[in-house]
């Protein structure tokens, strides 16, 4: 495992790797030798001395126990922030106890040839699991090249947003990308069937559309020259996907800390991360850093500092775009640049240039609620609308050929109220189908949120803009979250694209379909390539521009000022969403 996470890490192999194994081995150690201990004890207490092979008859079956929880998320479900279990995962709890007991009684056999049939059924076992498991965690894609057409053609088609005047306009953007967190075709089709969200059937009147696979396997230049299949669909991992076109293990950002530990030269940026019910087993129970405690090991909020590679607002920057990033995923602290920021992170300075903040809506006071309600949600609604209204005041003061707007408003309220308002309160559900989702007025509160924002920004935009809409990934309403990494969706819309479904798309592809729409070239190491969206003789259509590499990210500082209360509050929410035990 040791290997595995330096290698996920690019570290290679050597000294941190090894170090790192043996942090691995104590925290084992630490967490099986007690339970160990305590059978012993129970043992002795019912006149049964146990031996040398029962220990490690209950370490082998304990190992491969909590190693297939690791695996199989679906198993461990009744124990996580939202307690439920599907169909599917309970017959795999039940499976993986079994084999866990199964692999004890192979140590524990005499005969050989027992020992052999009973370690044979405990792999059969597993392999049985991993294939259902396989067939329950596939991505759900629906036939969006006839559901979409006929959802809009439905009924009456609203009117387009009127333009606003010219004062509150942007005439020098050339492209607005709106990156809505977590935000699915599975929530979007039911509004739209019932004719609501006209921002965003205004946008679809007119575009090109479809899924976004969420990280799925490339080929990378990572150490070994693996290739690796990131499974945690962690929205700083997967935005900085989208933003550079490059694989995790490239990139440099894996979660939303990264750590230090004694000895260990580099941070650990990618680390196993599971949701309450089965955290015990990650590395991370014992990279906790409590307030108050003084410990050896550090966890810090991951920053554009830790960024590695370019992302595409940098290479349209050195090309001279000018850019403005409205608290666009792991930009903070704000750099100066060509245009304006908003960084979203804790690290300061958040704004850049800092003389616009005194001419900004003032957000409100304190962090949004952690909790999600109805009027917790309308809370933070007001709070969201707040922020991209100081968007607006930027975009129209400091003009800009490159809009980014991200938040992760629409993200947040579907890790909370999903199961409750989808599924109701049950602590057990059968889950094997995709069931259709009629979304409560919670989401139809980020919904209209996201709605509002898109109609205003076709009202602003001049008409030869390109707009686009943008997801890291949809949920799955069958079971837990999105840890099976279903898919985003995009909505793109402006001269030279051609209207209607397109297939095939991913996360990789992002990063080089927006510098081709730019006009730059797509570097050579990107793994992805530009959406075959353009139509045949229009402006889009040109080739595509080369280059070998767009080389490493913008320097950033690498210790911006936070405040220790404002990070006690994102470490609540996060544990609040299940990232952190």
């Amino acid at each position: 495992m040791g290997v595995a996470v330096g290698i996920l890490n690019g570290w290679g192999l050597g000294l941190d790797v090894g170090l790192l194994a043996v942090y691995l081995a104590l925290l084992y150690t630490a967490l099986f030798c007690p339970l160990l201990v305590l059978a012993g004890l129970g043992a002795v207490l019912v006149g049964r001395r146990p031996g040398r092979r029962a220990f490690v008859a209950g370490m082998v079956g304990g190992l491969l126990v909590f190693n297939a929880l690791l695996r199989f998320q679906v198993a461990a479900q009744f124990v996580t922030d939202t307690p439920h279990m599907t169909l599917v995962g309970a017959v795999s709890l039940v499976g993986i106890l079994a084999c866990g007991i199964g692999a004890a009684a192979a140590v524990l056999a005499d005969d050989r040839r027992r020992r052999w049939r009973r370690a044979a059924a405990v792999v059969g076992g597993l392999a049985l699991i991993w294939v259902v498991n396989t067939w329950q965690e596939r991505p759900l894609y629906r036939d969006l090249a006839t559901l979409v057409p006929s959802l809009l053609a439905d009924t009456s088609v609203p009117p387009a947003p009127a333009p606003v005047p010219p004062e509150q306009a942007w005439p020098e953007t050339r492209l607005v990308v709106l990156g809505f967190d977590g935000l699915s075709w599975e929530v979007l089709l039911e509004p739209l069937r019932s004719g609501e969200l006209p921002g965003f059937r205004a946008l679809l009147e007119d575009s090109a559309y479809g899924y976004v696979d969420t990280l799925p396997k490339v080929k990378v230049d990572a150490p070994l020259r693996w290739n690796l299949t990131w499974a945690e669909t962690l929205s700083p991992v997967i935005w900085e996907t989208i933003s550079t076109g490059k694989h995790p293990a490239e990139h440099g950002i894996g979660h939303f800390y990264q750590y230090r530990l004694p000895g260990i030269s580099r941070g650990i940026w990618h680390v196993p991360t599971f949701s309450r019910g089965n955290g015990l087993m990650g590395l991370r129970i014992f990279l906790r850093q409590p307030p108050r405690w003084k410990t050896p090991w550090q966890r810090k909020p991951m920053s554009s500092a830790d960024a590695r590679m370019a992302r595409f607002y940098e290479v349209a920057e050195r090309n001279g775009v000018s850019v403005g990033a409205f608290n666009w995923m792991n930009t903070g602290p704000a750099v100066p640049l060509n245009g304006f920021m908003r960084g979203k992170s804790l690290h300061k300075p958040r704004y850049y240039p800092p003389e616009i903040v005194d001419r900004l809506p003032p957000v409100p006071a304190g962090r949004p609620p952690k909790w999600y309600s109805i009027e917790s949600t309308e809370e933070r609604e007001r709070y969201e609308r707040v922020l991209y209204d100081q968007m607006v005041v930027m975009g129209r003061e400091i003009p800009v050929e490159l809009m980014l707007y991200y938040t992760h408003f629409h993200d947040g309220t579907n890790h909370h109220l999903w199961k409750r308002e989808g599924q109701g309160d049950k602590f057990f559900f059968a889950g094997v189908g995709h069931p259709e989702l009629d979304p409560s007025e919670v989401y139809m509160i980020s919904l209209r949120l996201m709605d509002d924002i898109v109609a205003d920004v076709l009202a602003r935009a001049p008409d030869d803009a390109i707009v686009m809409v943008l997801s890291d990934h949809g949920f799955d309403w069958r079971q837990y979250k999105h840890h099976n990494a279903p898919p985003g969706l995009f909505i793109a819309r402006g001269p030279g694209i051609e209207a209607g479904h397109h297939a095939g798309a991913t996360v990789y592809d992002i990063a080089p379909t927006l510098l081709h729409w730019l006009g730059l070239p797509v570097a050579d190491d990107m793994p992805g390539s530009p959406l075959s969206v353009a139509i045949p003789g229009g402006p889009l259509d040109g080739p595509v521009l080369r280059v070998a590499t767009h080389g490493s990210a913008k320097p950033a500082p690498s210790d911006g000022e936070m405040d220790p209360a404002e990070l006690q509050k994102l470490e609540d929410e996060l544990r609040a969403l299940g990232y952190l035990n």
